[in-house]
Formats: structure tokens, C-alpha cells, sequence
């Protein structure tokens, strides 16, 4: 197995970059699965001029590694920033590819999360304030009787 070299990363991420439907939720090929199999057809030719034995598989997850690495360290940069830490006290990226995948950026939004805490905490308050009721009831009932 051959081993990816720095050059035949940035060049995987190039070709990668110049197939939109591969990466761009908003293309309108994103969704075409014809145009996506020609694309990583081609990610796989260029991956077997160093790797014979390459498959869609493998390119699928390269292409997952990177963009795990990338988002893991946008995550970082992103967190300081919110962190509220002076300009002095920039994070800069580790991951030596991460400018190259910039352009997913706005790809690596997360979504919006439905939060089930004021549920959660609706019925916390109620059980509370039946439980507190049904003390209540319990000590008047001891009182009386």
C-alpha cells in the first residue's frame, strides 16, 4: 500500500474542490448520482496512479478522514473565537491541509438542534408541584385523622 504523500494530498483536495457535487449541498448536481459517480471515478483514477488497488471505497474514506480532521479543527478555531479571547490570543490550525479545505467552510455549519430541555423541564415543574401536592394532602389526611 502506497503511502499519500503531502503533494498527493493537496492534489486530491484540488481535484476534490473542482467537483462541486461531491461536497456542495446547495449545487444542483449535489443530488444527481451519475455526475457523482463520474467525480469520484476520477478521484479514483488519480489515487491509482500511486495506489493500484484503489476503489470508490477507499476514496470515500480519505475523503472522510480529511473532512473529520478539518471540521474537528474549524471546531477548535471556531470555539475560540466565540471564547471571547483577545486578538492576541488567536488559535491557529495545526492540521497542515486546512487552509486547502477552506472552501467547505460554509459546508461545516451545524445544523440546528431542537432542544428538549423546556420539555424536560415543563415536566420536571410538574411532577415537582403533583409531588408537592400530594404531600400536602398526606400531612392534612395525618392531621385530621
Amino acid at each position: 500500500m502506497a503511502s499519500w504523500s503531502k503533494d498527493k494530498v493537496l492534489e486530491f483536495i484540488d481535484l476534490y474542490r473542482l467537483h462541486e457535487s461531491l461536497w456542495k449541498i446547495k449545487s444542483k448536481e449535489y443530488s444527481n448520482r451519475l455526475i457523482k459517480e463520474r467525480c469520484y471515478e476520477k478521484l479514483i483514477d488519480f489515487v491509482k496512479d500511486f495506489e493500484p488497488q484503489a476503489n470508490k471505497e477507499l476514496v470515500l474514506k480519505k475523503i472522510h478522514n480529511l473532512r473529520g480532521k478539518y471540521r474537528k479543527e474549524l471546531k477548535k478555531v471556531e470555539g475560540f473565537k466565540l471564547s471571547g479571547a483577545g486578538t492576541d490570543e488567536v488559535y491557529h490550525p495545526k492540521l497542515w491541509y486546512f487552509e486547502s479545505l477552506l472552501f467547505l467552510k460554509d459546508q461545516e455549519i451545524p445544523r440546528s438542534a431542537c432542544s428538549s430541555l423546556g420539555l424536560h423541564n415543563d415536566y420536571t415543574q410538574d411532577t415537582t408541584d403533583s409531588s408537592s401536592t400530594f404531600l400536602q394532602e398526606e400531612e392534612q389526611d395525618s392531621q385530621v385523622g
